[in-house]
């Protein structure tokens, strides 16, 4: 009944704060709804049988068409990550026509198509460091009541969950893959909060930690090692200019060890040192690196089809492309095992270059919104920054071993970081450097200010514009 309550709950909190409070909060429902609602759930049969997800996709969708004054400057034109996306969905479509499985790279293409309209209208929402921020804990919610359930069901197959997933992953190994950013997200919030919303932070990274180790997928925890090590290298490399202790940051990094070792038990310890073992390649037995044929196939397959087959393809055609000397198991139709090559099996080496562009990106905008709050003395922008960048970093890394080209999460951690660079860089610019808070007071908190308080805010922002301009003459005299 929990679940269920909390379902409905946020259900009716997004549609009714996304109206009277502020329109990102449509997106948060889409999230809750991507988290929550399956048909892997014991409750999702409980529920009413209606299309929740088109819903909140129709909302989001409303008001980013409805609020154009927020929306004005969120330009998608004026993203270099959101250009990349819509170039690669045109191709993916085009490829419709050389399909080798037409009707699935169609079914394929409507599933992409929708996926990046809804984000391309997140972008437009995300008119504030608020409502980003509102977009990270919600992925952090999600992942986290994803937690809660598993430690509910537990280890239902041997060492290993099986049998639960979200819309776009049903398998675990991509449930895993998805969490990992949210943990990276939690160690983030860690740093910044303090009280009770650090206790709560806690229990909840530690319900989405101890969800990994049900899992117990290699490449996710490969993914979290890079993303933590990326996290918290940067933030203790920047501490003076972040205004964090040197102290601190190996304070937690003990702390996050010593929480480690609580939750790891000894079967998710003998998967990862399991490692060196399926590293070994071998043609006999099939084991983790045999991957790397499916690979070393893919790329035989992407010199007869350079523009790639659409939809499927390698899993269609690898029977052809894999030596039969190698041991694929019961059957020879065997996915590729890789994002990448993923990619250039189904959209060729165009779709290859403007999906790395769209990655490279990704981190050149968060780099420069970097630099921005760093320069702004916005210390908490910084970190908010640092984590986004640590997160698609840890889920490339997870995803490498997996064919997630289309993963709705990929496209999420994307629009964050055009979403990093509108708030703390172009948004600043045009607020005199307010790369911190993004818009004006009245904004921020998402309400309608009027008569003497916002007279006050209005006066308060133009003497500290004023002060700012001055500031940066005498820096940077003429």
């Amino acid at each position: 009944m929990i679940s269920i309550g909390l379902f409905f709950a946020t259900q009716l909190s997004a549609y009714v704060l996304s109206i009277i409070y502020m329109p990102a909060f449509a997106f948060l429902g889409y999230q809750s709804v991507y988290f929550l609602h399956h048909r892997t759930r014991w409750w999702y049969w409980q529920v009413p049988d209606l299309p929740y997800s088109f819903g909140m996709s129709v909302l989001v969708l409303v008001l980013a068409i409805a609020d154009r004054r927020r929306t004005t400057e969120s330009s998608v034109l004026g993203s270099a990550p959101l250009r990349w996306m819509w170039i690669l969905v045109v191709l993916y479509g085009f490829t419709y026509f050389w399909a080798v499985r037409p009707d699935a790279h169609l079914n394929s293409f409507d599933d992409f198509f929708k996926l990046v309209i809804v984000v391309t209208c997140a972008y437009k929402l995300c008119s504030n460091a608020l409502a980003l921020n509102y977009y990270l804990y919600g992925y952090v919610f999600g992942a986290s009541y994803l937690g809660y359930y598993l430690l509910e069901v537990g280890r239902n197959a041997g060492e290993r969950v099986s049998n639960f997933g979200v819309i776009d992953s049903p398998d675990v190994n991509d449930l895993a893959a998805l969490i990992v950013p949210a943990a990276i997200l939690a160690l983030h919030y860690f740093f910044i909060h303090v009280g009770w919303r650090r206790i709560l932070i806690v229990i909840r990274g530690a319900l989405i930690v101890n969800a990994l180790v049900l899992v117990n997928s290699r490449g996710a925890f490969l993914g979290l090692f890079a993303g933590a090590t990326f996290y918290i290298t940067r933030v203790y490399l920047l501490g003076k200019k972040l205004k964090i202790s040197r102290m601190r940051v190996v304070l937690v990094v003990l702390l996050g060890l010593l929480a480690l070792v609580q939750v790891f038990d000894e079967t998710a310890l003998n998967r990862i040192l399991g490692l060196k073992e399926e590293a070994t390649l071998t043609e006999e037995q099939q084991t983790g690196s045999t991957r790397v044929f499916f690979w070393m196939a893919a790329a035989e397959m992407s010199k007869d089809h350079p523009f790639g087959l659409g939809s499927g393809a390698f899993p269609a055609m690898s029977a052809i492309y894999i030596p039969e000397t190698v041991n694929t198991g019961s059957s020879r139709n065997r996915a590729v095992h890789s994002t990448w090559f993923q990619t250039l099996s189904e959209v060729g080496y165009p779709g290859l270059v403007i999906f790395v562009i769209m990655i490279l990106s990704a981190f050149s905008v968060t780099q420069k919104a970097l630099r921005q709050t760093l320069f702004c003395d916005d210390s908490r922008g910084a970190l908010t920054v640092l984590a986004i960048q640590a997160c698609l970093l840890s889920y490339l890394v997870s995803v490498t071993f997996l064919d997630r080209m289309r993963a709705v999460v990929l496209y999420w951690l994307i629009m964050f970081a055009a979403c990093a660079y509108n708030v703390y860089v172009k948004q600043a610019k045009i607020n005199g450097g307010d790369a911190g808070q993004g818009l004006q007071p009245a904004e921020r908190s998402g309400r309608s200010w009027s008569g003497s308080t916002a007279r006050v805010e209005s006066t308060a922002l133009l003497f500290r514009r004023e002060s700012i301009a001055m500031s940066n003459q005498a820096k940077y005299p003429a």
